[in-house]
């Protein structure tokens, strides 16, 4: 759920892990109390995107300098480009729009449900890559 406008790489998100989905999927299907309802999922934590882009880099090894471009220079490119080549862009519009928000939702409800114990996102994407 969106909460707020960020940008240059501070907008947060709350990346959780394909198993912990996995887990919640399964076990929504044997609880009758998820019948008709909407569940929102999230990771354990609410990161800034820059933050992700640190973990994932450190995870991999890497040691590359960032560079946070203004979401005001990007947005002419971002149109040109989804529009004139889509299957080559890099990112779309849309994904552009979702840059400049807050990506995170309240875990109390799915949590309430659903006793799992989610995996933090450095643990996820050691995991995962």
């Amino acid at each position: 759920m969106s909460e707020g406008i960020s940008c240059g790489g501070r907008n947060k998100l709350q990346p959780i892990s394909v198993y912990d989905v996995a887990d919640f999927f399964t076990l929504a299907l044997a609880n009758p109390g998820s019948v008709g309802r909407t569940i929102e999922l999230g990771g354990p934590e609410a990161l800034e995107y820059r933050e992700i882009v640190a973990r994932v880099m450190q995870t991999l090894g890497l040691k590359k300098p960032t560079l946070s471009v203004p979401l005001g220079l990007m947005r002419i490119p971002v149109i040109l480009l989804d529009t004139l080549l889509p299957s080559l862009t890099p990112i779309t519009r849309d994904q552009f729009l979702m840059l400049q928000e807050d990506n995170i939702c309240d875990m109390t409800p799915a949590l309430e449900l659903f006793p799992i114990s989610l995996r933090k996102f450095a643990d996820g994407i050691r995991e995962y890559l």
